[in-house]
């Protein structure tokens, strides 16, 4: 997968995230790992567009 369309990917995985309601969220347990997963994937994100998970 070439680095534009996962970039893509994982924008629109973020932007699933930030349209979740909390209220659609049932537990904190679940509130915690919906957050902690959009901000693994912001992180990702970032990373590569700066290049630091190029292998080519």
């Amino acid at each position: 997968m070439n680095k534009e369309i996962f970039v893509a990917w994982l924008e629109e995985k973020i932007q699933r995230i930030n349209d979740t309601p909390v209220s659609m969220v049932e537990t904190k347990e679940k509130q915690h790992y919906l957050l902690g997963s959009l901000r693994t994937l912001e992180l990702i994100k970032e990373k590569m567009k700066n290049g630091d998970f190029d292998n080519e």
